[in-house]
């Protein structure tokens, strides 16, 4: 279910192929977050994600930031085989 909620999300936001975090993907199909997060994790061990931003604190009680991820040329070529014109 969730690597077709992360395939449903690239169909509707193709540029987002550039730049994106699992929150987006978890708030667009209505999912938990951690489910995103284990199927971008296996996406990154076959080489199709690769991490632009990795997440940090911001210091005592501020929160954290967001992790980013980008599609590699393997993972945009994924994309195309699932239908997604990038």
């Amino acid at each position: 279910m969730s690597k077709a909620s992360v395939i449903n999300y690239f169909r509707y936001f193709p540029i987002k192929s550039k730049g994106f975090t699992v929150q987006e993907i978890a708030r667009f199909n209505r999912v938990s977050s951690i489910s995103v997060y284990i199927t971008i994790r296996e996406l990154k061990r076959h080489d199709f994600v690769r991490t632009m931003d990795t997440s940090h604190g911001k210091g005592r009680g501020k929160g954290k930031t967001k992790a980013m991820y980008y599609f590699t040329h393997n993972g945009l070529i994924w994309l195309r085989r699932n239908g997604i014109m990038v």
